[in-house]
């Protein structure tokens, strides 16, 4: 099973405070819109509308997840290949949730699956971890999206989770004051905790 890596070893070394709430550092950044990839086929059976761009979502998150929390820089188009490479891809529903717990072992990370908002909730207060939730129909997506979850705060009377959201220019988000673009189109936002416990469907949770 061959390894994707783009970058030197160690180049960008990244370090996490031992028992703070969140990263030393900001977390790094990908979207599957990048013209770098956007037009790339992810598909299982050669289907050219299947591109990193319209269903590439699962990668783009681990791809952020490994280079954010390992010495190794991996693109979204590294683990897309790794995805289909290793029957990840599924014929038309993204990425199988089976895929993240296999590429994070192959990288060092642990990986723990799990339906619990709590487990969630407490692994990133814990800090130096990240999860990536699979999100249904709401703020996030119209049918099924991936969303990398990297920090907590409390503020205005709730807790805010910092979200990296690989569909960059999201027109989902909504009037409702439940996320919080900042940026407009950066990727970059803030949603209330309330939002993970009526639309998440499932997360996975990475350590080192």
């Amino acid at each position: 099973m061959e390894r994707v890596v783009f970058g030197k070893r160690g180049a960008g070394k990244r370090q996490y405070a031992g028992h703070c709430r969140r990263f030393a550092k900001e977390s790094v950044y990908y979207s599957q819109e990048d013209a770098r990839w956007r037009n790339l086929v992810y598909s299982n059976h050669r289907n050219k509308t299947q591109t990193i761009g319209t269903s590439g979502c699962g990668p783009t998150c681990m791809a952020m997840v490994i280079s954010s929390m390992t010495e190794e820089a991996v693109l979204p188009h590294a683990a897309a290949e790794y995805a289909v490479n290793n029957g990840f891809r599924t014929k038309d529903n993204g990425t199988a949730w089976t895929f993240f717990g296999k590429i994070a072992a192959s990288y060092g990370l642990k990986c723990k699956q799990t339906g619990s908002w709590e487990e969630t909730k407490e692994a990133l207060l814990q800090g130096g971890r990240m999860a990536i939730a699979s999100m249904a129909t709401g703020h996030f997506t119209s049918g099924g999206h991936y969303i990398v979850l990297w920090n907590m705060t409390e503020s205005d009377g709730g807790r805010w989770i910092d979200v990296l959201d690989p569909n960059a220019d999201n027109t989902r988000y909504g009037k409702d004051d439940l996320v919080d673009e900042g940026v407009k189109d950066d990727g970059k936002v803030k949603a209330k905790e309330s939002l993970f416990l009526r639309e998440a469907r499932q997360y996975w949770i990475f350590s080192r």
